[in-house]
């Protein structure tokens, strides 16, 4: 299910001022009327950058299937996750208990970062030197 998300600014006193206030409350009007909802206000986060995701499928993903010999970046990018982003909890499906793997989607810059530098560290257990992004020109 698709879930819209609004943004506000919060002044001084706590008030909250809608961005697009009108698209808020027709959201609100035509799903809700009449029901008891919950509402979460956060910080807007940023996702991991367009560089980021070039530098890890072009550079990271593509210099361990090179040095490797194993798989293509699709099968890298499994791997990688399913050892670095795997989740402590555990999920039942259909009778068999298996374990979360989080998206690299779903990973801040911060995150996304760190997850890089496992990635990294690791080939270096293996002698392969995977360049830092700032040692490289990513084409857009």
């Amino acid at each position: 299910m698709y879930v819209p998300r609004f943004q506000a600014l919060v002044d001084e006193v706590g008030k909250l001022h809608l961005n697009a206030p009108d698209s808020f409350h027709e959201y609100v009007r035509s799903r809700f009327c009449g029901k008891l909802v919950n509402v979460t206000v956060s910080l807007p986060r940023k996702g991991r950058s367009d560089n980021q995701n070039r530098y890890y499928w072009g550079v990271v993903l593509k210099t361990l299937c090179d040095e490797t010999g194993e798989g293509d970046v699709d099968d890298m990018h499994a791997a990688m996750a399913a050892r670095f982003l795997r989740q402590d909890r555990e999920l039942s499906v259909l009778g068999e208990s298996v374990r979360a793997v989080r998206s690299t989607t779903s990973l801040s810059t911060v995150e996304m970062e760190e997850y890089l530098e496992k990635i990294r560290v690791l080939a270096a257990e293996y002698g392969i030197v995977i360049p830092e992004p700032n040692q490289i020109d990513l084409l857009t």
